[in-house]
């Protein structure tokens, strides 16, 4: 088709385009509100190399922390540190539960474990953050005593939540629903799995 055809069917149809896009926004506005919001909090531990007399001590130590530091991290998810999250702050879940809401990531040659909680509550995305990055720091200290470790950024509680975004819902909706109204209304999702 050539552009002039373009523009005249946009002219003849630019009212059902239209409606479309309304229907699309106000699906999308209505899911977004019925979804309870997601915040989440980050929290790292940075790993401490125990200085050495020498350049080759320095050198085994940095490569003995960057073996090491995977385990640290899956030590964060385990019952080992979580029950004591749990009884501090007073949670009413189990150690395997509450695995399911916390994020651990290291960066390839970093000495930073990463600590990301999921919560409906932002206090306690925070509090479980925190409280999850003292006790690894105190799980380490008493299985690895060489091993040391401590906390470079406290968690704080976020003020806009990380899921349901509109922001992007919205124009992720608008694609989906163009890509797939030429489809049949029986086969025709309301969203893909990204919006």
């Amino acid at each position: 088709m050539e552009l002039h055809l373009y523009l005249r069917h946009l002219r003849e149809h630019w009212r059902s385009g239209l409606v479309v896009a309304l229907i699309v926004i106000l699906a999308v506005a209505g899911l977004t509100a019925m979804q309870t919001p997601i915040y989440r909090a980050s929290t790292q531990v940075f790993v401490q190399v125990r200085p050495g007399a020498g350049v080759g001590d320095l050198n085994s130590g940095a490569s003995y922390a960057s073996q090491q530091i995977a385990s640290y991290a899956e030590l964060a998810t385990t019952p080992y540190v979580l029950d004591q999250v749990i009884e501090e702050e007073g949670l009413d879940t189990t150690a395997q539960d509450l695995a399911s809401s916390i994020e651990v990531n290291v960066s390839d040659g970093s000495f930073l474990i990463g600590i990301v909680v999921s919560a409906a509550d932002p206090r306690v995305a925070s509090r479980v953050a925190n409280s999850a990055a003292a006790n690894l720091q105190e799980a380490v200290a008493s299985l690895s005593p060489e091993g040391a470790t401590s906390s470079v950024e406290r968690a704080w509680s976020p003020r806009l939540p990380y899921r349901p975004c509109p922001a992007r819902r919205t124009p992720c909706a608008m694609r989906c629903w163009g890509r797939f109204s030429r489809r049949s209304p029986a086969s025709r999702p309301l969203l893909c799995g990204r919006c």
